[in-house]
């Protein structure tokens, strides 16, 4: 058998080698960066040489390998397999349109002038509009252009899908594209460049309570139903998650008090709320028209995408626009701030805001709209009334 070269180890990275012939070489050892499963091997006829070729395969091996290609579909794929549990409903749009206006772009070739490039596209799209034409609701184009601040969701539906893949995958990514600074911070959609109260207008609540539903089938509920959930809604300042979540089990044995767990909260913090007259009203409402084993006190509705898509669908036959079932949280807000019953604090108590600075868009409501709410003594009388018993 012939002999074998003797190796040694003289160093990091590198081992002299002695052939049976007595020749030395010095042999250097790295990891192909595109394939980091696979070694390569190579030798200097110099020490000096090994070193230099060593310090290579160092630094080539802390570079970026070649990402695979993966398309800005596939990032946005995978953020809502991953948070489909904790997505709320109305974000799934957001990242509907980054896939409809940039899902076939390579990640690989991602870079800060293309995401400037599609912010700006963005700035040209125009909304749909549900119609109901022939008895059916179908999808018409308008020439509405987006808010900036619906622009500026989908700016971030992007950079967190592609972010996120990215991190778990585990290939490279310069999360420095989406950083626009000085001039250029204008690519990034701005936040509520105008206004986002949305209140009812004078005859607005009595319009959705009056519209026809008789001869609706499917997915349209009685005009009733729908009375009780908008009367809660204004009535309590409750989110619509909120109100659609909550069960029986969470109303107070007196059915004074209701509780809202963290878990259907948007900022995770749980609270207990008084019930005015009114809301006490048509809690006994739901009860008497109850399913024996419904846990849930709005059981009608399945879920609040349900609810919130069927109330797109009564804004529109009672010829209301821009009106969202959050706008009536916005309404039911300012009409307690303008009783001037609570202080700021009680008020964001009662209406399960945590940020100080979110909750002062209200303050211009409190003399504003003064006049045209005056006291709400329904708010005042259910406060009281859990006051006294001590609820």
């Amino acid at each position: 058998m012939p002999a074998k070269p003797q190796r040694t180890k003289l160093e990091e990275g590198i081992r002299k080698v002695i052939t049976p012939l007595g020749k030395v070489s010095y042999e250097v050892r790295g990891q192909n960066n595109k394939q980091k499963h696979v070694s390569i091997s190579k030798r200097e006829t110099t020490l000096e040489r090994a070193r230099a070729l060593r310090n290579k395969f160092a630094a080539e091996e802390t570079m970026p390998a070649e990402p695979p290609r993966y398309t800005v579909a596939d990032a946005v794929d995978y953020y809502l397999e991953t948070h489909a549990d904790v997505l709320p409903s109305n974000a799934l749009g957001n990242f509907a349109q980054v896939k409809k206006t940039l899902g076939d772009r390579s990640i690989a070739h991602l870079d800060k002038s293309a995401v400037k490039d599609w912010a700006k596209s963005l700035r040209k799209l125009r909304k749909t509009k549900s119609k109901l034409v022939g008895g059916k609701l179908v999808k018409v184009k308008t020439s509405e252009p987006y808010a900036e601040a619906s622009l500026r969701k989908f700016y971030f539906a992007l950079k967190l899908s592609v972010l996120l893949h990215a991190t778990d995958k585990q290939y490279p990514f310069d999360g420095e594209i989406f950083t626009f600074k000085g001039r250029l911070e204008t690519i990034v959609p701005q936040a509520w460049t105008k206004p986002r109260e949305r209140l009812l207008e004078e005859g607005e609540e009595e319009r959705l309570y009056n519209v026809d539903l008789r001869f609706k089938t499917g997915d349209y509920k009685r005009i009733e139903d729908w009375q009780n959930l908008i009367g809660f809604a204004l009535e309590t300042c409750m989110r619509l998650q909120e109100i659609i979540k909550a069960e029986w089990t969470h109303l107070s044995r007196e059915g004074f008090n209701l509780a809202i767990p963290a878990i259907n909260v948007k900022t995770k913090d749980k609270r207990t709320i008084a019930l005015t007259p009114r809301a006490r009203e048509i809690i006994r409402s739901q009860l008497e028209g109850k399913p024996e084993n419904a846990k849930r006190i709005f059981y009608q509705w399945t879920t609040p995408r349900s609810a919130g898509d069927g109330f797109r669908n009564l804004t529109e036959m009672a010829g209301i626009e821009d009106l969202t079932f959050h706008s009536l949280r916005h309404e039911a807000i300012t009409r307690l701030c303008a009783t001037k019953l609570f202080t700021l604090y009680e008020a964001m108590r009662l209406t399960g805001h945590t940020s100080e600075k979110t909750f002062s868009k209200y303050d211009h409501f409190f003399v504003k709209d003064e006049n045209r709410f005056g006291e709400i003594k329904s708010l005042k009388e259910g406060i009281t009334t859990v006051s006294q018993t001590g609820q």
